[in-house]
């Protein structure tokens, strides 16, 4: 087997994977869950689920042109949108607590232009 035909083979899998979720999603979504109980019945159907293909999956069930019923629409969107800023808020909260906090400086006030140093003159 080439190197071509593994490349070719893991790209089918992953897009398989992507349409699965897909349809999980779309078909939970027609089932009338919402939220969280949308989320875990992703989770039940698929296990190895991470939110990063949620999101994915999510926002690739919104481009669907044959999709048009607007309460599956809302629910998909609720549920992509709340896993995506659930990962942004991880990250966020990350950088804060590493970040060290620093002071602000306080420059003595002055009332002009600052002073020129002179130069003292050779001997």
């Amino acid at each position: 087997m080439t190197e071509k035909t593994k490349k070719n083979r893991k790209t089918a899998n992953k897009a398989g994977k992507k349409i699965k979720v897909v349809d999980c999603l779309v078909q939970g979504a027609r089932d009338g869950l919402t939220g969280e109980a949308l989320y875990a019945h992703l989770q039940a159907a698929r296990p190895d689920v991470s939110d990063k293909a949620v999101v994915k999956a999510g926002f690739l069930a919104l481009q669907d042109a044959d999709l048009t019923d607007r309460p599956v629409l809302d629910a998909i969107y609720d549920l992509t949108m709340a896993r995506r800023l659930k990962t942004v808020a991880v990250v966020e909260d990350l950088a804060a607590e590493s970040a060290p906090v620093a002071e602000p400086v306080s420059e003595p006030a002055t009332d002009g232009p600052p002073e020129k140093k002179r130069r003292k003159k050779a001997a």
